[in-house]
């Protein structure tokens, strides 16, 4: 079920009245029910991965806290991250190989027959969830789950399922053993980051999408000026998509009563990629830092800065192909990898240089770097195929002044108002931003006058309703 559907505009306002309604004993119940009831109106047979993940996690957890010996704990770990990540391989990167030898057997003019499986929703997503989960008893940083209910209600907890953010098991799952009273300042905290969520959605990624969407089926169609505003609509677009569907998974679970962790924090601020991982797709960042970057470092500490540098790349190939099985996300993970082991390398030569010209112009000329370097790489993110990104980097640079006019996308109905329309509301956008970098918003809003706050709400809404695109496009992160 889709966040921006009826059947989600539907779906949700009920159960949040069956929730309520119902005596707190029987919540989890109810809750987890309504979970896979969402997860199945997707495909139904994909449920049964998502039970089978979350009963691998739950046994593993108890096996692991009951065994003292080191070696057992170890190989009750290995054998559940083993099974938990097989339906990820299977479904997600069987293709990729397959693929691969298809081309090697072309080329020598071989026989070899294909096959592509249909990556179930959310996967990466559930068993990022599930495993951290085991990682953590494996520890100790936590104690196994007793009540398998409130394990498989953590794992697949309808607002996180599809896309995150990935909740952390000591964040969110404690949160189970208690359910909160009807409070009506959170339910219109949540309400608010919902409609906030749609806005992005509905407003600007899936208006911008069009553009992208055309302009990247046929990159060899366009050159110079036409690719160069494509590829930051999609910069502004696969932001607005993604963010947009933390901002409702928040503001739903804040509904129920549940908080989930911030995904995003004004990424395209950043003064560098360091700073960039921090606040794009946080909770994907912290936990490959916590469950692959950490222990990948320190198993190569004896090598000094070389196994940091190395440990950075390796893991940021990893977060590439976490995103998708193609070459086009191990380029992407590649380049965010090169410039981290980059900027590891120059820490200190940055420090002397940043204390030397006026801080504003170096923070300026360091957003700037940074915002352009990972446009930059959402070429390869973005593209179709590896040799489509090489064909947009080709062509991207044959720019002249006479491409630069109001009808370059009107071949495929976006005119001059409708492309107009669309940078409008990036500036709407921009000025939220700043905003939220001087006040917390919702404190801000809800600090003016009555006939104010209550204006701006309702303006929300018509702009929704008026200019959003209800055409059900899937939100881009779903394919991963």
């Amino acid at each position: 079920m889709l966040f921006n559907s009826i059947q989600f505009a539907i779906f949700f306002p009920v159960v949040v009245g069956i929730y309520f309604l119902i005596p707190k004993r029987f919540r989890w119940l109810f809750l987890l029910v309504a979970s896979y009831f969402f997860y199945i109106n997707l495909k139904a047979k994909y449920a049964l991965i998502l039970a089978f993940i979350t009963l691998i996690n739950y046994s593993s957890g108890l096996l692991i806290e009951k065994n003292n010996k080191l070696y057992i704990r170890k190989i009750y770990l290995v054998i559940s991250l083993a099974l938990s990540l097989a339906p990820l391989f299977f479904f997600k990167y069987l293709n990729f190989f397959n693929y691969n030898i298809w081309t090697l057997f072309q080329s020598g003019n071989l026989n070899y027959s294909t096959f592509n499986f249909i990556i179930p929703v959310g996967i990466s997503f559930y068993t990022f969830i599930a495993i951290g989960y085991s990682i953590d008893v494996y520890r100790g940083s936590r104690n196994a789950e007793k009540n398998l209910g409130y394990f498989a209600l953590y794992v697949s907890f309808f607002p996180q399922l599809l896309a995150g953010p990935i909740a952390k098991s000591n964040s969110l799952l404690p949160q189970f053993h208690s359910f909160p009273d009807f409070d009506y300042k959170r339910i219109a905290d949540g309400l608010k980051l919902m409609a906030w969520g749609f806005f992005k959605k509905l407003i600007i990624a899936d208006r911008l999408a069009i553009i992208v969407n055309e302009v990247y089926a046929s990159p060899s169609q366009y050159h110079g000026f036409p690719l160069i505003i494509t590829t930051y609509f999609y910069a502004f677009q696969v932001y607005c998509d993604f963010s947009g569907y933390s901002n409702i998974a928040i503001g739903a679970a804040k509904i129920l009563g549940f908080e989930l962790d911030i995904n995003f924090n004004q990424p395209y601020m950043s003064r560098n990629i360091t700073e960039f991982w921090r606040r794009w797709h946080i909770t994907l960042g912290n936990w490959i830092r916590d469950y692959v970057y950490t222990p990948l470092s320190f198993s190569t500490r004896n090598l000094g800065m070389l196994g940091i540098y190395f440990s950075l790349i390796i893991t940021f190939i990893l977060v590439g192909l976490w995103h998708g099985a193609g070459w086009t996300y191990i380029a992407f993970g590649l380049l965010h990898g090169l410039a981290l082991a980059f900027e590891a390398m120059t820490r200190k030569f940055r420090k002397k240089i940043s204390k030397k010209i006026n801080s504003g112009l170096y923070n300026f000329i360091s957003i700037f770097i940074t915002f352009n370097y990972v446009v930059l790489s959402y070429i390869f993110f973005r593209a179709n195929t590896f040799d489509n990104a090489l064909q947009i980097l080709k062509n991207i640079f044959d720019f002249h002044l006479s491409q630069i006019n109001t009808h370059l996308f009107a071949d495929f109905g976006v005119g001059p108002a409708e492309l107009f329309l669309s940078i409008f509301f990036i500036i709407i956008l921009e000025i939220f931003h700043f905003i939220q970098r001087q006040h917390i918003i919702s404190s801000y809003i809800s600090s003016k006058p009555a006939w104010l706050r209550w204006g701006i709400y309702y303006s929300l809404i018509l702009v929704i309703v008026y200019f959003g695109m209800f055409n059900k496009s899937n939100f881009i992160y779903f394919y991963f």
